[in-house]
């Protein structure tokens, strides 16, 4: 519900306009769940930036995922703020910004993580050209960012219940399109593995590439099962409203939201994929995706190129100057 004023103290009288139920949340959020959210979220964030300063800023997409930990740590302090004064409308905007923006940054990172799957697996069981999961996806979460910036800032600034709906309605469109992101990737993740294993599975085990990356690439999809789940349930408590059930009772989006995102970013780092790449990308070997039929496919560099070229170029050079003396 919508505050009209602000109160400077929460009052446990049901019929008193500062009781907790006439805040913007609608309720008092628990303290201890806002502290244990914002210690783990921080916690992970750290490790990852230590993982990623470990691995020399390898891969680099981590960064994404960093920041994604980071608005999830802001906005999960915001919320607990929220159990001290959750009539304080900064706080709330704070919290509503940050939670409802942050997923995409780990969905982005995910995009990302399976491009570099795809490097050493081979493009050619995949429907479109691996470059696309990045421009192609990222391009539409970024859409989906601006739309539930939006559809946020207006709910948290709504004054009269209309403009609350106005935002409501902006917000669902939003998570409605990062939906509509994650689960043509989420489909075409499923098929890119369901051909290649159909095909490795005539190979023996030694002719496949590095284990590891197996398990980078499972574990991408498990990170985008956890994302849908809570797109799902955002999408289905912001058509309820504000007031309906599942918005008023914190226990659903502390699990839902808070808890499938944690996992969706934390499991990054048992399987941080510094680790799980092959070394060779580490140093900046390029892979022919293109053409790989699923082994890694080392090419020379520019550089590399250009110096082997010299070589070969100089027995030719002294082999010519024998001959014209000859001839002379």
């Amino acid at each position: 519900m919508v505050s009209q004023m602000h109160c400077h103290s929460v009052s446990s009288d049901p019929n008193s306009v500062c009781n907790a139920a006439n805040s913007s949340y609608g309720f008092r959020p628990e303290l201890w769940v806002g502290i244990v959210f914002s210690s783990l979220f921080g916690l992970v964030m750290f490790i990852l930036l230590g993982l990623l300063a470990f691995h020399r800023g390898f891969p680099k997409f981590m960064v994404v995922a960093i920041v994604a930990a980071a608005g999830e740590t802001a906005g999960w302090i915001a919320r607990t703020y929220g159990h001290v004064d959750p009539f304080d409308r900064n706080g709330y905007i704070a919290q509503t910004i940050c939670l409802i923006l942050s997923p995409a940054f780990i969905s982005a990172a995910n995009y990302m993580a399976f491009q570099n799957v795809m490097d050493v697996f081979g493009n050619k069981w995949s429907r479109i050209p691996r470059k696309y999961y990045v421009i192609g996806f990222c391009i539409g979460d970024l859409f989906s960012l601006i739309v539930q910036a939006v559809g946020g800032a207006l709910s948290a600034e709504a004054e009269t219940p209309s403009e609350v709906d106005t935002g409501s309605n902006v917000m669902i469109t939003g998570v409605s399109v990062q939906v509509v992101v994650t689960a043509p990737f989420m489909l075409l993740y499923l098929d890119y593995n369901l051909r290649r294993l159909r095909e490795w599975a005539k190979l023996p085990r030694h002719e496949r590439p590095d284990r590891k990356v197996e398990i980078l690439n499972a574990v991408i999809g498990v990170s985008t099962l956890f994302i849908l789940v809570r797109c799902i349930y955002r999408i289905v408590e912001m058509a309820e409203g504000w007031l309906g059930h599942l918005a008023t009772t914190p226990v659903y989006f502390d699990v839902l939201d808070g808890l499938m995102i944690l996992f969706a970013i934390g499991i990054f780092i048992p399987f941080y994929p510094g680790q799980l790449l092959p070394k060779d990308m580490t140093q900046g070997t390029i892979y022919d995706a293109a053409e790989s039929d699923g082994i890694e496919k080392p090419q020379s560099t520019d550089s590399e190129a250009s110096q082997a070229t010299t070589e070969s170029a100089t027995p030719l050079d002294h082999s010519s100057l024998s001959v014209h003396g000859r001839m002379s």
